[in-house]
């Protein structure tokens, strides 16, 4: 009896460690699968899909940008208004600044952009940008009482893309580095490069979908064909992070406001899509 069932118990034995052994090739085929991209390894692809971007601080000395206080609006550009009344202010970004820091080419390389927001009610069109191409400007001191806002500066920097953007799982390029001026710390207020997703998702796909109406269906996966051409549509125009000392209080979140970059290049900036994203 026990000469037979001696053999039996091998056999088991050995199914289940072929059993194991499958999972785990399984395991490590999907890993090295998911480390690349297009046929490139993934680290080699985050690099080469990198775009620039501008990362904004608060500057010691005064500037032509700054966020909060009074827009300086030529006179043919109206305060934007939302359902509650004027929107509120965020920011003044100085193209010709930006162009000197970092220069895009999908922004034009002067006049400004000045962002206004409904913080109430943070959907898809909760920002609105206006653009003046150049030329004198006043101050329209109306909501801003006496904040002369707080000038900002600009640090060019190379923004790879995050793994969610690429439609992958997160947490599979540890061998890459990113730009040292990524890292450093502080709220995340960027223009241009790629979004800082706070809970992933294919933004690109996102934008695209919303902006043809359809708001139910951006939770679905895109397929990578998908991906890639909403992603070569839309362009991050602005990241901004919650931050208290510059006034832009976002219950803890960060804005992302995208535009297609051939509105950008033609300096038309009225098509802006909003996401709002909590931590």
């Amino acid at each position: 009896m026990n000469g037979v069932l001696y053999p039996i118990a091998v056999i088991a034995a050995l199914a289940a460690f072929l059993w194991v052994i499958s999972v785990l090739n399984a395991a490590l085929w999907a890993r090295g699968a998911q480390r690349a991209y297009n046929g490139m390894p993934l680290e080699q692809a985050l690099e080469y899909l990198g775009r620039p971007g501008l990362r904004i601080t608060p500057s010691l000395t005064p500037t032509a940008s700054k966020f909060g206080g009074a827009p300086q609006l030529p006179a043919n550009l109206s305060w934007p208004r939302g359902e509650s009344g004027p929107l509120r202010f965020i920011a003044k970004i100085s193209l010709d600044q930006t162009a000197k820091a970092g220069r895009m080419d999908w922004l034009p390389d002067g006049g400004a952009l000045h962002v206004f927001a409904d913080l109430e009610f943070l959907d898809e069109q909760a920002v609105r940008v206006l653009f003046s191409p150049g030329g004198e400007t006043e101050d329209i001191p109306r909501n801003a009482g006496n904040d002369p806002g707080r000038s900002v500066e600009f640090h060019p920097v190379r923004c790879p893309p995050s793994l969610e953007w690429l439609g992958l799982s997160s947490g599979l390029a540890e061998g890459f580095q990113p730009d040292p001026e990524l890292l450093r710390r502080g709220p995340r207020h960027f223009i241009g490069g790629y979004p800082d997703e706070l809970q992933g998702g294919q933004l690109a796909v996102v934008c695209e979908r919303l902006s043809h109406g359809d708001t139910a269906a951006p939770e679905d996966m895109a397929s990578q064909a998908e991906t890639e051409r909403a992603s070569a549509i839309w362009r991050l125009l602005f990241q901004f992070d919650d931050d208290r000392d510059l006034g832009l209080d976002l219950s803890g979140g960060r804005l992302f406001v995208f535009i297609r970059e051939q509105d950008a290049r033609a300096g038309i900036f009225d098509g802006v899509i909003t996401i709002w994203q909590l931590d």
